[in-house]
């Protein structure tokens, strides 16, 4: 079931490449991102909601009780907790929201600057972990031979706006250096 969540902020971006997780040496590279969810917010709501509706159909009459349990074991994409490192503490951004984690060996997300255009990693305009996007999330539902699950795919995302990075920096913009550059001596042109 496809959901559109409006201004939220990404985290652990691969976008526009696919990375094995650093802590499983099994895992397959893969593409997605962790959206960071304000609880009680509409896109939080929007989540809960699909969830509930594709364990609903998955599992007719047993759907509730089935994604209670998945919640309690945490077997479900989002997260309703802070998002928390080895050692308890919430991650920069994560403290006192939720996460919805997405990840996909296959499907490379979509990518588009807040003109709806196409945009590579590094272009102008281009989204970056720490930034605030509208995401196109898909969230199904597992049950196979793997165990079950509610799973998220993110189908794409569009840059938002600005939001302190995470992990480094973003390129600078076209206007970073406006005014600074030096003019060319007829030295410089030969």
């Amino acid at each position: 079931m496809e959901i559109i969540l409006k201004n939220v902020r990404t985290a652990f971006m691969n976008i526009y490449s696919p990375k094995a997780m650093a802590n499983d040496a099994n895992s397959k590279p893969a593409y997605g991102s962790k959206l960071i969810i304000e609880p009680g917010s509409d896109n939080d709501k929007a989540i809960q909601a699909a969830m509930l509706k594709v364990a609903e159909e998955k599992w007719p009459g047993k759907g509730k009780a089935t994604l209670d349990k998945l919640i309690a074991d945490k077997k479900t994409c989002y997260q309703m907790s802070e998002y928390q490192n080895k050692d308890g503490d919430a991650y920069d951004g994560f403290e006192g929201m939720y996460s919805l984690s997405t990840r996909s060996e296959k499907l490379k997300p979509t990518v588009k600057n807040r003109f709806n255009a196409d945009v590579a990693e590094g272009e102008q305009g281009s989204p970056y972990p720490g930034c605030y996007v509208h995401a196109a999330v898909d969230v199904w539902p597992q049950d196979n031979q793997f165990g079950r699950r509610i799973n998220g795919t993110l189908q794409g995302v569009m840059f938002a706006g600005d939001g302190a990075a995470f992990s480094g920096a973003r390129p600078a913009s076209d206007s970073t250096f406006a005014g600074m550059a030096a003019e060319p001596t007829t030295a410089d042109l030969v």
